[in-house]
């Protein structure tokens, strides 16, 4: 009985060991308007909130997400976090936060080993409703798609950067196949936001 016993106690050891080594996030920061709660993971020098931004704006501050049930489904900001315009992403991240610039992105999927396997390394895993990465470094990405003019794409994984290009169309990242890109053609689209820390 104490074989067995001490095999048990064992194998739930290796179980925790493999969890932290997988850097589960341990950190969290309140967003102080309105409480809410978000996991954050330090990746190289960067800190990120390790979930998509669900913040939707007020009055005072003239940020407004998009949620609408009619378009996008029951509950889906608390799954998926809000998505926004690029104007509205600009300043939607709490104070102490900023929207990455592409440079910032790109120092990102240097750490977790490049761009081309950063779809990879940064994708949340596998759910009952997609397949998903590895997440190795506790980054969580999520399909959340993206809507253009009331109309939802739910494939992929897209997150405004704070850069526009030469002809002054708004950056987005897109997380796709393996790896990741940047878009230049979404304009007019309502995308995922990853907040990160001022340094």
């Amino acid at each position: 009985m104490k074989t067995v016993f001490l095999y048990l106690s064992l194998f739930w050891l290796m179980l925790v060991v493999t969890s932290c080594e997988k850097n589960i996030p341990s950190s969290a920061f309140t967003d102080a308007r309105n409480g809410r709660v978000y996991a954050t993971v330090k990746i190289g020098e960067l800190v990120w909130m390790a979930e998509n931004l669900d913040y939707p704006g007020n009055d005072q501050d003239g940020v407004k997400e998009f949620c609408d049930e009619a378009v996008l489904g029951k509950n889906f900001c608390k799954k998926y976090g809000g998505l926004y315009s690029w104007q509205f992403a600009m300043k939607a991240c709490p104070l102490g936060w900023h929207l990455p610039k592409v440079e910032e992105w790109k120092t990102l999927f240097e750490s977790v080993g490049g761009q081309n396997v950063a779809k990879i390394k940064l994708m949340k895993r596998y759910s009952n409703q997609w397949v998903g990465g590895s997440d190795d470094f506790g980054f969580a990405a999520l399909p959340a798609g993206v809507v253009i003019n009331r109309l939802y794409n739910p494939m992929g994984a897209y997150y405004w950067t704070s850069t526009k290009d030469d002809e002054g169309n708004p950056i987005a990242v897109a997380l796709v196949g393996q790896g990741a890109k940047f878009e230049h053609n979404l304009k007019f689209a309502g995308i995922s936001v990853r907040c990160l820390q001022d340094k």
